[in-house]
């Protein structure tokens, strides 16, 4: 059976386009503030994504995706998410606690 998720059917591509926009923005070298925005999927490595939804979460949302072992090695996964959390966000906290992420995660 073949499940679709995470699609915008009913969406314009202008949202898409306008969140590009809004992120550079954001993201303006010369801003009078300092703002760290970190987009990135994390998915089990088993799953085949869709190419093209992998082209518009990098195109749009500067999403690209990595592949982990959710299945047989959740810890190690959490782990390598928080540190890229905290390496694109200055040293801040991680967002996945222990114990939030199990192996049955899917």
């Amino acid at each position: 059976m073949t499940q679709t998720c995470l699609k915008t059917q009913d969406c314009l591509d202008e949202v898409h386009v306008s969140f590009g926009q809004l992120l550079s923005e954001l993201n303006k070298a010369d801003a009078p503030y300092a703002l760290s925005v970190a987009n990135r999927l994390y998915g089990e490595q088993s799953y085949e994504f869709v190419e093209d939804y992998l082209g518009n979460t990098k195109k749009h949302y500067r999403a690209e995706l990595e592949s982990v072992d959710f299945k047989a090695g959740s810890d190690a996964a959490r782990l390598n998410i928080n540190a890229w959390v905290q390496e694109q966000t200055q040293d801040t906290k991680g967002l996945i606690v222990y114990n939030q992420c199990y192996d049955g995660t899917m």
